[in-house]
């Protein structure tokens, strides 16, 4: 009895070692494994509900301005609101949720550069929160949905920072904005 060729050139020898190891499971990932797709599917509907409740907080808070707010205020609050709910549909359904979560984050972003010049005058106190502030969080989670690591962490740390920013020129610098900013800030970088 001949035992097998062994192959010294490495590549092909160990596809081939590979291929003649016993198979203990079929091919197909059982319940109890944890393939990628799972793991990026439980991400999508933990960052769904959460984002839900923090978006409804949101909305409440933005209803309140709809019936006072202007042409440009109300487009802020529709456009922001539309892409978070295409992001929530597209995690439920796990249909280009890549896209949309990328959507919501650039439609943030750009909503945020705008909110002091829409907002002007309005959101003079440092204790109200303007509805944009319930949704920093769900901004930064999204990003685990679109960018890799160092991506996700730089924008968890650059969205608080421009909503301490936009909330500081809202209030024209006012010393009474940095404390109860540094709060919220902070708690938003938590």
């Amino acid at each position: 009895m001949t035992s097998p060729r062994l192959r010294t050139d490495t590549p092909v020898a160990v596809d081939e070692a590979w291929g003649q190891l016993p198979r203990l499971r079929g091919t197909d990932p059982d319940l109890g494994s944890f393939t990628r797709h799972r793991i990026e599917r439980v991400l999508q509907i933990a960052i769904a509900l959460g984002s839900v409740f923090l978006g409804l907080q949101g909305f409440v808070t933005a209803i309140g301005t709809l019936a006072t707010g202007t042409v440009a205020q109300n487009a802020l609050v529709v456009v922001t609101f539309g892409s978070l709910v295409a992001m929530l549909v597209a995690c439920v359904l796990d249909r280009a949720v890549r896209i949309t979560a990328g959507v919501f984050i650039g439609v943030f972003a750009v909503v945020l550069i705008a909110f002091p010049i829409v907002n002007v005058g309005l959101y003079t106190s440092p204790t109200e929160q303007p509805w944009i502030w319930f949704l920093i969080n769900v901004a930064t989670v999204s990003s685990v949905l679109v960018f890799p690591l160092p991506a996700q962490i730089a924008w968890t740390i650059l969205a608080p920072l421009m909503f301490g920013v936009i909330r500081l020129i809202g209030g024209a610098f006012d010393p009474s904005f940095w404390l109860s900013l540094g709060l919220d800030v902070s708690f938003a970088l938590i």
